[in-house]
């Protein structure tokens, strides 16, 4: 069962919430990308994008390396809102609180993640990006914090 939109998540108590819904789905992929294998991580994606992440061998051999970077920075993730594109795809606006990646300017704890439908189950559909500051000013949002 995956926390209700809106909880801010400590890294710790993120679950495997099952693919359900889009929600459930994004909370699915930030547990895997802290305590998953890489499989379980590949169970998160959209066709399109798990045929790229299959097309080089070596992130399979990366994953661990990665998960251990995610695992030393999170500290809480949030969903925020939801963008109705259509029945099959919506944009989920998140809030990752996390310590800066070494050597790098910290970045907006914003973005937006989109999870279309495949079957029964919502994947992750594209990559991440930076919140725009027009996003919710266009489409049908669902704000789950004020």
């Amino acid at each position: 069962m995956h926390h209700p939109p809106g909880t801010c998540i400590p890294s710790d108590q993120l679950t495997f919430a099952g693919f359900k819904t889009p929600e459930a789905s994004l909370e699915t992929l930030a547990w895997c990308m802290m305590h998953g294998t890489y499989d379980e991580a590949n169970q998160c994606l959209s066709p399109a994008l798990l045929a790229g992440e299959l097309s080089d061998p070596r992130r399979r051999e990366q994953f661990p390396e990665k998960q251990k970077h995610v695992l030393g920075l999170l500290k809480s993730f949030q969903i925020v809102a939801k963008k109705v594109l259509s029945d099959d795809k919506v944009e989920l606006k998140k809030r990752v609180e996390a310590d800066p990646i070494p050597g790098q300017r910290p970045g907006s704890p914003f973005g937006i993640e989109t999870m279309v439908k495949i079957g029964d189950e919502w994947k992750l559909g594209g990559g991440s990006r930076v919140c725009g500051l027009t996003w919710e000013e266009e489409g049908e949002i669902q704000k789950f914090v004020p």
